[in-house]
């Protein structure tokens, strides 16, 4: 389970790593946080302190997994993964209200998104939010020391798997998006 553990830490603080990443700068956040999109469904004036949250909630939680799975420090690495979820599940249902209100714009999420928001947005927070619980229940039971060949293996797994989160959007594109979005 340590494997499961460090997999999930870096898959998720690389993908909100580099959502937090994607905002910074000052024309990057009012992008994001003029989008349309999840953030629409609040009043104008809430918007850009929401978006504010976010970023700080994102390199919060970017750090406490990263501390947590470089130091072997389980508690901060928990208390990562318990914002990841609480984010994750804001997130979800901010665009499951987003998309039953007939908004389908994009969220700059991770940038210069152009995707409009769809069910493949829901069903990649779904995976997120079942990675952050896998790696709160790995964080509970591991017990075993880790050897450096499955650290390496599980290190890799989780940052290919964030990468690929991050290029969501491009994968349900070029794979075509009509079964999910």
């Amino acid at each position: 389970m340590i494997y499961l553990l460090l997999g999930c830490c870096l898959c998720l603080a690389f993908v909100f790593g580099q959502s937090a990443a994607s905002k910074t700068g000052s024309k990057a956040f009012r992008d994001f946080a003029g989008s349309a999109g999840p953030l629409e469904i609040l009043p104008t004036g809430l918007r850009v302190p929401a978006a504010a949250g976010v970023v700080v909630a994102e390199v919060t939680l970017t750090v406490a997994l990263l501390v947590g799975a470089f130091f072997s420090l389980r508690f901060v690495a928990t208390a990562g993964f318990l914002l990841a979820v609480l984010l994750l599940l804001a997130f979800t249902a901010a665009i499951v209200v987003t998309l039953r209100r007939g908004i389908r714009k994009p969220c700059k999420c991770f940038g210069a998104a152009t995707t409009p928001l769809g069910r493949a947005h829901v069903v990649r927070n779904v995976l997120l939010l079942a990675a952050a619980v896998a790696g709160l229940v790995a964080g509970a039971t591991s017990t075993a020391s880790a050897e450096p060949a499955g650290v390496a293996i599980a290190a890799v797994a989780g940052l290919v798997g964030g990468l690929l989160v991050t290029r969501f959007d491009d994968l349900v594109e070029l794979f075509g998006s009509q079964a999910i979005g």
